[in-house]
């Protein structure tokens, strides 16, 4: 008799139903909003590890199209942005076992006067679109 260990994917697909639940907005009546972007994954390895995010990401609601490229360690998907998240895609890929790698940038900002600056920098910063995290200083560290 032999017995089979369960993997990361169906680890992972019993923690689906949680990522939906918690990740997902509630908003029904909104009209679909379709996002493009690619992510960067890190721990591939082989066309399984493909197989395993397109097929756990592409259950997730709003998810119209991914496409998994082992070369380039890259996906690039559309979603309904009034389905899901990008936060609850990130959880998803981290659930099947895998991590999504963000670029960091380094940038000299001149005439920042005081702490205060910095702060208001960060905030404006952490508020746009794509970015992960900025770090205040005279020298922006920005993650995206």
């Amino acid at each position: 008799m032999t017995s089979t260990q369960p993997n990361a994917y169906d680890k992972a697909d019993d923690n689906k139903k949680n990522i939906i639940s918690q990740d997902s907005p509630s908003t029904t009546s909104a009209a679909p909003t379709t996002k493009r972007t690619a992510i960067k994954i890190g721990g591939m390895h082989c066309a399984g590890c493909v197989s395993a995010i397109q097929g756990y990401v592409s259950d997730l609601p709003g998810i119209s199209k991914i496409e998994v490229n082992l070369a380039n360690e890259k996906a690039t998907l559309e979603y309904d942005e009034s389905k899901v998240r990008f936060d609850a895609i990130e959880k998803a890929i981290e659930e099947v076992g895998y991590k999504v790698v963000y670029e960091k940038l380094r940038l000299a900002i001149g005439g920042i006067s005081d702490s205060s600056d910095a702060e208001r920098l960060e905030q404006n910063l952490s508020h746009l679109e794509g970015i992960k995290r900025p770090s205040e200083n005279q020298l922006i560290f920005v993650e995206f």
